[in-house]
């Protein structure tokens, strides 16, 4: 659970994003969870910044492939 401080934080970061940047109309008018998944990877931001999380919860290596 996020303290009010880091929370306060993590909505001001999140609410300043423009999600139009993240990703296309699809994908923001067909998937309701992507402000959602981007406050829960802001609230692990600070807690990495904070020694909080571990690493190993992201993958560092991603290669994308577009289906042919």
């Amino acid at each position: 659970m996020c303290s009010s401080r880091e929370r306060s934080q993590t909505d001001k970061m999140v609410d300043g994003m423009d999600f139009e940047e993240l990703c296309s109309d699809f994908e923001c008018i067909s998937s309701p969870y992507v402000e959602s998944i981007m406050r829960q990877v802001a609230r692990d931001i600070f807690e990495l910044r904070e020694d909080n999380r571990a690493f190993s919860c992201y993958a560092v290596p991603v290669k994308y492939e577009a289906p042919s």
